[in-house]
């Protein structure tokens, strides 16, 4: 159950990041 846990956190942070790489580039722009 940990490790599912982790899995799961750890892919929303990159969908964050993601997100958050995307926004950065408009804001800069």
């Amino acid at each position: 159950e940990g490790v599912l846990m982790a899995n799961t956190i750890y892919k929303a942070v990159i969908e964050i990041a993601e997100r958050r790489e995307i926004d950065g580039e408009h804001e800069i722009d």
